[in-house]
């Protein structure tokens, strides 16, 4: 055989083997334009679907495919820019419609109400806590309910749309309102979460007692109530309280929250409830404190309680490791706050201011007072950074330190001035001691401290 002959072997050789890369490169691109999928494990990465007809077209459709996948080979190239689908399982939202929302709410809601609502709510709570958590979601409108909404179970979460124009009350609903039916039982909390629950969320929701009904009681543990509008309560808007310190509401967070215009006191932290993050909430024109806690371990911060019948905050028996940050206290008509018994208490940049001038019929103690009221000594407080308004003739002290008060440190404040009276009154028995800067932290022993 010649050399002509072995090169022409040769050269064809060689065209044969490009011949048959190139026919695997387009039967590859082939594949991944006609959809092939790499079939993953369900939630895994998947091409588009190569089964005709799917989309009613008779040809291939962009839609995944929903056949059982199997198994995935790693390192495989056609999965690049593949799509991850979730596994197609009940999510635990649900949607509920109001009788006066929209036609295309009520037309996509799981549940659409025609009378009174706490049926179908109520129905909608036990779906999600059947799945273990989920949301049950309050589309726009009125929900008149004739018994309370209760929520139970682990991570439920009762969210509305928005909370409207709590100002308007019932007569000027936006948002997600819920509000009595006749016949409601007189002076219960129209939203419960009980101590069955854990973690649940109420939020974007506006609950108008009417003066009939009290608002929002949550007994569960790890609460998160936020974003609502309570008003018109018959007595209590938001009340936290447990049956035993092993079944409480702790961990908690308070958030944002309006309450106002209702007959009792805004927020209250009751028996058994504790370590709760309170902050940003306004409360303000209600019949008795703004804020009243006999709770341990809370953190008031960046609240504002202004013109309530009641002081701003009280603090009662109960209260231990409190401690207060920027909160602003006016107008309220028995003064700003009051500290009543227990220890360790720390207030830092809070402002106080006109907590005398809502009601000049009542003979209105100072700004702050700390062991005055009560019968239990008030130990290891800390104050410093705080502002205050002048007093005035009948109200002329701005921090009044009673013969209960304990181990009161006192760092720099700031009084806007014009006050006819003296800026602190000590009355004997009282100990405090006062700073020209910080002082170092207060020590308190373990044994000392009182126990919720």
């Amino acid at each position: 055989m010649n050399s002509r002959v072995i090169l022409a072997l040769v050269a064809a050789a060689v065209v044969l083997i490009c011949i048959g890369f190139l026919a695997r490169g387009v039967l590859s691109e082939t594949d991944s334009l006609t959809g092939m999928r790499a079939s993953p494990t369900v939630g895994g990465p998947v091409q588009p679907s190569s089964t005709p007809g799917q989309d009613g077209s008779g040809t291939a459709s962009d839609q995944p495919d929903t056949s059982p996948p199997s198994t995935l080979e790693s390192g495989d190239p056609s999965l690049d820019g593949a799509v991850w689908y979730p596994p197609q399982i009940d999510d635990g939202y649900v949607l509920v419609a109001a009788a006066d929302s929209s036609s295309e709410n009520r037309e996509r809601a799981d549940f659409a109400v025609e009378g009174t609502a706490h049926d179908e709510i109520n129905q909608a709570l036990e779906r999600v806590a059947s799945l273990g958590g989920g949301q049950v979601k309050l589309l726009e409108g009125r929900y008149e309910v004739g018994q309370p909404i209760m929520i139970r179970g682990d991570g439920v979460a009762l969210v509305g749309v928005n909370t409207g124009n709590g100002a308007g009350y019932a007569e000027a609903a936006i948002g997600s309102q819920i509000v009595p039916a006749d016949g409601f039982p007189g002076g219960e909390f129209l939203v419960q979460a009980t101590s069955e629950s854990y973690g649940p969320l109420v939020s974007l929701i506006h609950v108008d007692g009417a003066h009939r009904a009290q608002g929002i009681q949550i007994e569960a543990t790890r609460p998160t109530v936020t974003l609502n509008v309570v008003t018109q309560s018959s007595d209590v808007g938001i009340r936290f309280a447990g049956d035993t310190t092993g079944k409480r509401p702790y961990d908690g967070f308070v958030l944002f929250n309006r309450v106002f215009d209702g007959d009792g006191i805004g927020i209250l932290h009751d028996r058994n409830s504790g370590d709760m993050l309170i902050e940003g909430n306004i409360v303000f024109r209600n019949g008795g404190d703004g804020f009243l806690s006999r709770s341990a371990s809370q953190m008031y911060r960046m609240n504002h309680a202004y013109n309530n019948d009641g002081m701003g905050l009280r603090l009662i028996p109960g209260c231990v490791r409190t401690r207060l940050n920027s909160n602003k206290w006016e107008g309220n008509a028995l003064g700003g706050v009051s500290i009543e018994g227990g220890s360790a208490f720390t207030i830092v940049g809070d402002t106080f201011g006109h907590n005398h001038d809502r009601d000049r019929s009542i003979q209105a103690g100072a700004h702050l007072q700390i062991g005055v009221a009560g019968e239990t000594e008030t130990r290891g407080v800390m104050l410093t950074g705080l502002t205050f308004g002048k007093g005035d003739d009948e109200n002329p002290n701005l921090v009044h330190f009673g013969s209960l008060a304990r181990d009161v440190h006192v760092g720099p404040v700031t009084s806007q001035g014009g006050s006819t009276g003296q800026a602190f009154r000590q009355d004997p028995g009282s100990e405090v001691k006062f700073y020209d800067s910080i002082p170092d932290p207060v020590v308190i022993a373990e044994s000392e401290l009182e126990q919720p």
